[in-house]
């Protein structure tokens, strides 16, 4: 069982450092728009809506790591004077009354919210930046364009952005929803595991996590 637990929080480790490299794009992102605004009096929604994308994926792919470190808020106001069976108790309730349960509910309609977004016909033509950004005549177009249609085909598909010039693929964000709790639902098993053969958060520091 320890093990399990071991494999759960080495992924939720492995997923968090995916959560601090998108801190870093998010921070090359804003500066990137804030000179682009200030400097050169212009800006790009696509980039505006990715900075909304980076930030989300900072909180979601973070949550399972922040999970096994005990850093999500706590409202504590008699659990501290309780024994460490009682403690652990609580927590037992807590993941199986209320975390399980939650995360189950979002993994579902993440996954509806995921198909939603996959049956909305995007209308954007096949070499709809190839034409934008080249000629037709040039060898660049000849070049990019069989690969846009290919993503088309593939990544590029289903809902778009409302705005003039926003973000396509939606659904790849959106599927972010449902894989942040599968993985948050992971880390309350293992926490649940870690209860019930009494260990406690403070044991979970001795994790070797790699971050």
């Amino acid at each position: 069982m320890r093990k399990i637990c071991k494999v759960i929080d080495t992924l939720s480790a492995a997923v968090a450092k995916v959560s601090f490299v998108a801190c870093f794009l998010l921070v090359l992102l804003t500066f990137e728009q804030v000179v682009s605004r200030y400097f050169f009096n212009s800006s790009s929604v696509a980039m505006q809506e990715l900075e909304w994308h980076m930030f989300g994926l900072i909180f979601l792919l973070a949550a399972p790591y922040t999970l096994l470190k005990d850093g999500h808020v706590r409202i504590d106001i008699f659990r501290p004077k309780l024994s460490k069976n009682a403690q652990r108790l609580i927590d037992i309730v807590g993941i199986i009354c209320f975390l399980i349960p939650v995360c189950l509910l979002l993994i579902y309609y993440g996954i509806h919210f995921v198909e939603q977004s996959l049956e909305t016909a995007n209308l954007r033509p096949s070499d709809y930046y190839s034409s934008y950004y080249f000629s037709k005549d040039s060898v660049l177009y000849s070049i990019i364009s069989p690969i846009e249609e290919l993503l088309r085909k593939t990544i590029l598909v289903g809902e778009i952005s409302p705005d003039p010039g926003g973000l396509e693929a939606r659904w790849i964000i959106k599927a972010a929803i449902p894989f942040a709790f599968f993985l948050m639902l992971l880390q309350g098993i293992s926490l649940l595991i870690k209860n019930l053969l009494g260990e406690t958060f403070a044991s979970k520091d001795n994790i070797k996590s790699g971050i």
